[in-house]
């Protein structure tokens, strides 16, 4: 803290880097609960999707007809990552409707392009660490890659 104290005394420092920040505004905030219902609507609506929605199986009849190398072979394969889209989706349309009034300047559009830009980091990071991996265990003698040993008993 010695050393701190001596660089701001000094006028050194980060400084403010606020570029890609929104202004603050005098919107209120809702309410916990009013902002923990976008997360019970995925919940809830995963849980529909999974337990009590019937799919029916006709349905993967037009994407089975095209011969596809990487088609779902049943509707059991893909129920969960439908439920899970649907469900996303439904408490994404929630978080806008519960905050569209308070959306600063540009209102929607703008909401959007700053979350796509500040994900972008994100993104990237997951992306290149699974690329690594990837990389690492296609190698020859990686024990990433190497099939698993059974122990006798």
């Amino acid at each position: 803290m010695r050393r701190v104290n001596q660089a701001k005394l000094a006028g050194e420092g980060y400084g403010r880097h606020t570029l890609n920040e929104q202004p603050p505004t005098d919107n209120a905030l809702p309410h916990w609960s009013v902002s923990a219902l976008p997360l019970l609507v995925v919940l809830v609506v995963n849980y529909i999707g999974n337990n009590i929605v019937t799919w029916n199986p006709d349905v993967l009849a037009p994407i089975a007809a095209m011969k596809l190398p990487l088609a779902a072979a049943s509707i059991k394969s893909v129920i969960g990552t439908w439920s899970l889209i649907v469900a996303v989706t439904c408490g994404i349309a929630t978080a806008c409707i519960i905050g569209f009034r308070r959306m600063a300047g540009g209102g929607f559009r703008n909401a959007i392009s700053l979350g796509a830009a500040g994900s972008l980091l994100a993104i990237m990071t997951v992306a290149s660490e699974v690329g690594y991996g990837n990389v690492i265990a296609s190698l020859p003698g990686s024990p990433i890659g190497s099939p698993t040993r059974t122990s006798s008993r």
